[in-house]
């Protein structure tokens, strides 16, 4: 529980971003555009796509935060 004047940092940390649509807070995933657009066009042309790196690096928050709202805005 946060106190009432305390700060919330605007960015998750270690934690992965959420779809905006089921995030529980408002969080900024930013500079990862270019990424986003890049994995929803492979998507858009493609019947399968892998994402993989290494644990960490933000796979997870680039296909939540990044990915699947360019996909929602312009496929449905």
């Amino acid at each position: 529980m946060r106190k009432r004047n305390e700060e919330v940092s605007p960015w998750r940390g270690l934690a992965s971003y959420e779809d905006p649509l089921n995030a529980k807070e408002e969080y900024l995933f930013c500079g990862r555009d270019q990424e986003s657009l890049e994995v929803a066009k492979l998507i858009d042309n493609n019947l399968f796509v892998t994402v993989y790196g290494r644990t960490g690096i933000g796979k997870t928050s680039l296909l939540n935060a990044g990915v699947f709202p360019i996909i929602r805005q312009y496929y449905y």
